[in-house]
């Protein structure tokens, strides 16, 4: 939750997208009283940004999911782990980060 100020910085800052994904899935859908689960389109869209924060570099990842035919909404920041002397980012699935 700390580094969540920062996901509006880098979407108003970003000028370029570094990833973009186009999978199927089942996503709930309410309609009248119930829910129902709807195989539909989804695009994540991946932008990367390194920000000073208190005289730190920090590098983060921001995702943006789009479901098909609906909008843009922010979807999860992922900071920059260092783990076992291994850099690593994400895992490379965008719905899962």
């Amino acid at each position: 939750m700390k580094n969540l100020r920062f996901a509006s910085i880098i979407l108003n800052k970003a000028y370029m997208l570094q990833e973009k994904r186009n999978q199927k899935q089942f996503i709930v859908v309410k309609t009248k009283s119930r829910n129902g689960k709807v195989l539909k389109s989804v695009t994540y869209y991946g932008f990367i940004a390194i920000l000073n924060d208190s005289g730190l570099d920090k590098r983060f990842k921001i995702i943006v999911r789009q479901i098909e035919g609906g909008e843009r909404h922010f979807w999860s920041i992922i900071p920059f782990w260092k783990n076992n002397k291994e850099l690593k980012l994400h895992s490379g699935n965008l719905g899962e980060d």
